[in-house]
């Protein structure tokens, strides 16, 4: 993706620090705290454009913060990884909460019929509505949800 066209927009959203502070993103986040930016329709993460834009190509891997900081967009806070590495990195800083068990997914599942919100429900189990709409719409029975 060509992001020339974006990049004025997308600097003007956060908060350049020194080179080593993280530069925090001002504009939209998710609930979990990363930044949102919207290009050519597309809502994107702002950690992983700002990757893209100073390091390049992501080739599908995850971009991962050493800061643990999620609205953090500085590059050199930034580093590739798989899947797997990503989950990894977020039991090491002790991010993991919870794995849901078999009686919480019953649950979550007959609030989701009753027409509770996603957000809803992902207040009482303390989890994202991620892991809630993975639950509700049967793309996960357990899972570890940050």
């Amino acid at each position: 993706m060509n992001y020339q066209m974006y990049r004025v927009r997308f600097f003007s959203k956060f908060i350049k620090g020194r080179e080593d502070e993280c530069w925090i993103w001002q504009a939209g986040t998710t609930t979990d705290g990363y930044g949102r930016i919207k290009i050519e329709g597309i809502t994107r993460f702002a950690h992983v454009v700002s990757y893209e834009i100073h390091k390049g190509t992501t080739n599908g891997l995850c971009v991962l913060h050493t800061c643990d900081n999620p609205p953090c967009v500085n590059p050199k806070h930034l580093f590739l990884g798989t899947n797997t590495d990503n989950m990894q990195d977020c039991s090491r800083k002790g991010r993991t909460r919870s794995l849901i068990t078999n009686e919480q997914v019953l649950e979550i599942r007959r609030l989701d019929l009753l027409g509770f919100s996603h957000h809803q429900i992902s207040e009482l189990f303390g989890v994202t509505r991620s892991c809630i709409s993975k639950i509700a719409n049967g793309k996960s029975r357990r899972l570890v949800c940050e």
